[in-house]
């Protein structure tokens, strides 16, 4: 649907008493009942010039309501300390019909671009009420930020803002994007497509991923990830003596499965037709599946007699395969699935394996409960429920409520408002393989970092990213509910 933004004008009147009858408008926007009153206002605003209206044309029909307003100018005891360059949005989808179809994002960042053309904006400001979850989750994934609660003239309300000149992020994410371009990108994925941690393409490309934006990687960047991976040497998971070729080490040619499955996921967002170019990673997933459902990236695991599996190894090539098949599963998939699903039921998401022979990962568990982005190749709750949700939705699969009640309640605990922050960081502590001036791999060195990652990780800062997959979540575990597939 394309969208454009006609201005206000008496002749809409009609069309606006429609919508403010409608339930889901009439929820979260109070306006006068009396007609007459309500027309009062709005060609109040067409007079005054304070408040700037529009009406939303999809495909060249009418279907919701939209306005901007100088925050400074507005009176009526709304925003009397805000800064000079502050502007406001609000605006509802009136019809029905068009309704949880994902239009509000697009319709705010399109309505953005208007805004800004017209007035020198610095900051636009949004006071969503904090029980509108819809609203709230269309504006973060338009780019705005939660601040705080507030009360307005209207009452309680939630802060959102976002940064229309000399955005950081935006900023940083253009960076990312440039460094993917170089010759200096091209020149580290000709030496090692991994290495170094953090400041390499794979990682500048899985965190543009995780935030989704793959689609932007450059062409250049994507092919020589591709090129790289299809000449490499080691298309297996070392586990036996001789699997490795002579002059090359465990450290350096080989991949593990939470690489693979994060990388597939990169490339294929990106546009990549993964399998046809790389076909031996998606083989590798199901080769590698345990007796138990999961993969572990330990290589000696799989040689013991009961071999245990991990959930940092197991998450990312489930994901990998239920979000970026594009035809129906093989039966071998299929399989794959939802014996990994059954790996996380059993663990209700938050428990490490059971298993004697991988008693480490015991240690992790507190960590998981710490939501976490990026993630990269770690595991959280949020992200095991993600996964277990989509994968019940999507294959029509019963899930029991007791496996995915325990991780719910903690996430709602921890962020009653639905605003998740960041409480862990992917890259504590890490070092890394840094490559000499002579062209010798040396390790264990310091890992380094780059500006995007550290802008969108920082610790007790709501991440949009996190409290979008919050909502999203919410709002899949309602529609598993309507379909009868929560099972209590």
């Amino acid at each position: 649907m394309n969208f454009r933004f006609k201005a206000f004008q008496e002749s809409d009147l009609l069309l606006m008493v429609r919508w403010l009858a409608e339930p889901h408008v009439k929820e979260f926007w109070k306006e006068p009942e009396d007609e007459s009153e309500l027309r009062a206002k709005y060609l109040g605003k067409l007079q005054q010039r304070r408040v700037h209206p529009f009406i939303i044309f999809g495909d060249e029909r009418a279907i919701g309501y939209i306005q901007f307003y100088n925050a400074s100018e507005v009176g009526g005891g709304w925003w009397p300390d805000v800064a000079p360059g502050t502007y406001g949005i609000d605006q509802f989808i009136g019809e029905p019909a068009l309704i949880g179809k994902g239009l509000g994002p697009r319709i705010i960042t399109g309505f953005i671009a208007t805004v800004r053309s017209l007035v020198p904006v610095k900051v636009i400001i949004a006071d969503p009420d904090p029980k509108n979850t819809k609203a709230i989750r269309a504006y973060i994934k338009s780019g705005f930020w939660p601040s705080c609660e507030i009360k307005t003239p209207n009452g309680k309300a939630l802060l959102m803002t976002y940064e229309a000149t000399s955005n950081s992020f935006d900023l940083h994410v253009a960076e990312s994007l440039r460094y993917l371009s170089s010759t200096q990108a091209l020149q580290s994925l000709e030496a090692d497509v991994y290495s170094p941690k953090w400041n390499s393409p794979w990682w500048h490309m899985s965190l543009l991923n995780e935030m989704g934006f793959a689609k932007q990687i450059p062409a250049p960047a994507l092919e020589k990830m591709v090129e790289k991976l299809k000449v490499g040497p080691i298309k297996i998971f070392p586990i036996h003596p001789g699997d490795i070729p002579e002059g090359y080490e465990l450290s350096q040619g080989t991949h593990c499965h939470c690489a693979l499955g994060n990388i597939y996921q990169a490339l294929s967002a990106a546009g990549i037709d993964v399998d046809q170019e790389l076909p031996w990673i998606r083989s590798w997933f199901l080769r590698y599946q345990l007796p138990d459902g999961g993969l572990n990236c330990d290589n000696d695991a799989y040689l013991k007699d009961s071999p245990p599996s991990s959930m940092v190894g197991t998450i990312a090539p489930l994901e990998a395969v239920l979000f970026h098949t594009n035809r129906p599963w093989t039966v071998e998939e299929v399989r794959f699935l939802d014996q990994g699903a059954q790996c996380l039921i059993g663990r209700k998401l938050m428990h490490a394996t059971s298993n004697p022979l991988n008693i480490e990962e015991k240690d992790d568990e507190p960590d998981w409960l710490k939501l976490c982005f990026p993630r990269f190749y770690l595991y959280d709750v949020l992200r095991g429920l993600n996964f277990i949700l989509n994968w019940a939705d999507k294959r029509k699969m019963p899930l029991p409520l007791l496996s995915i009640h325990p991780v719910i309640e903690h996430i709602r605990n921890r962020f009653p408002d639905g605003m998740v922050k960041v409480e862990r960081h992917c890259y504590e502590g890490v070092q890394t393989r840094i490559q000499s001036s002579a062209g010798k791999w040396e390790s264990p060195r310091p890992a380094s970092f780059f500006p995007l990652l550290e802008n969108v990780s920082l610790l007790g800062a709501v991440s949009s990213f996190l409290s979008r997959q919050w909502q999203d979540a919410l709002a899949l575990m309602t529609r598993l509910k309507q379909q009868g597939l929560l099972k209590k």
